[in-house]
């Protein structure tokens, strides 16, 4: 693993968080869109952003690592743990 900028995956980080900035601002209410489709893209994001600044010689440890993420925060989002750390609701970390 090497500290590299790579362009390419960069510009679609950027065009996926635009995209998710989207689903955030004016596909709020549709729940399907924003708990799915955004949940998905942030995955996707997650690999873009790793990419982008580190080359990874074995990219299927990457995904597996960026998809446990994934389940644990889906786990974590289950079982209210941002209740537990005093978040409340519409605040930055609920």
């Amino acid at each position: 693993m090497r500290i590299k900028f790579n362009k390419k995956y960069a510009l679609w980080a950027l065009a996926l968080l635009g995209i998710e900035f989207l689903i955030a601002t004016v596909f709020s209410r549709i729940g399907f869109i924003r708990g799915y489709i955004g949940d998905v893209l942030v995955v996707i994001l997650l690999y873009c952003l790793v990419l982008s600044v580190v080359r990874v010689r074995n990219k299927s440890k990457l995904i597996g690592a960026i998809f446990l993420f994934a389940v644990l925060v889906e786990v974590l989002q289950y079982f209210g743990v941002a209740t537990y750390l005093g978040f409340t609701k519409g605040s930055l970390g609920y």
